[in-house]
């Protein structure tokens, strides 16, 4: 969201981004941790729909970590209704 707000500013109108992100980190040693959840799926969703020019999602450099867009029914129609 920050990236896209400020190549607003810049003059660069259209952006993208993968939705859910790509990166997934695991590393209990040296504390990084970040995994896409229900929540940070559906809030992308919702972000992408208004500001980006390509709506695709991406499964991640992890799929079986990350909660995915055929994970079950309610995101599937969450995502088809901002689709």
């Amino acid at each position: 969201m920050i990236g896209l707000l400020n190549g607003g500013w810049s003059g660069f109108g259209l952006g993208q981004s993968d939705i859910g992100g790509y990166t997934s980190l695991n590393d209990t040693e040296g504390l990084a941790y970040y995994k896409r959840d229900y929540e940070v799926l559906m809030r992308w969703c919702e972000m992408s729909a208004f500001s980006d020019m390509i709506f695709r999602t991406h499964p991640s450099n992890n799929p079986a970590f990350n909660v995915q867009i055929w994970d079950n029914e309610d995101i599937a129609k969450f995502f088809g209704r901002f689709a």
